[in-house]
């Protein structure tokens, strides 16, 4: 560590005392948020989100269809923390569907990742919509996002 680097750390620990909390404290609290966030994958949120559509009674074969789908984006997108997943990763998900024909799946898909993320967002594991560069309103992901956050 430089001594500027320390300074800085130091200054900070002087901000944080001056505003009445404790440093050491503050610094166990944000390592063990990222470690949450780090630990909340898009697989493990799928799988609760699936869990809870089962709870509430959704019919078998429906839920198979969505773990059948999940299972698609698992590879590209299921060991990422669900709150850094950008659209871009999900446009390469669903471009990936429909490179193989399947328009209908990819449709669906596109349903199934935003309802994921509408229930990440509404259980508080991503605070902040995503947004991109890249439009991906053709594919109604910034109109559902943005319809999420009003849940």
């Amino acid at each position: 560590m430089s001594l500027a680097n320390a300074r800085e750390r130091r200054e900070e620990a002087r901000r944080l005392l001056a505003a009445g909390t404790d440093p050491s404290h503050q610094q166990k609290v944000d390592a063990a948020r990222a470690r949450i966030e780090e630990n909340d994958t898009f697989k493990l949120v799928a799988g609760e989100w699936v869990a809870k559509n089962e709870r509430e009674g959704m019919a078998e074969i429906t839920l198979s269809k969505l773990r059948w789908l999940l299972d698609k984006a698992y590879p590209r997108i299921g060991n990422r923390p669900v709150a850094k997943i950008t659209a871009q990763e999900v446009l390469t998900v669903l471009r990936a569907i429909e490179a193989t024909g399947r328009h209908e799946s990819a449709r669906r898909m596109r349903s199934v990742l935003s309802r994921v993320f509408r229930y990440a967002i509404a259980t508080g594991l991503v605070t902040v919509l995503c947004r991109s560069p890249i439009s991906l309103s053709h594919l109604g992901f910034e109109r559902e996002w943005a319809d999420a956050a009003q849940i």
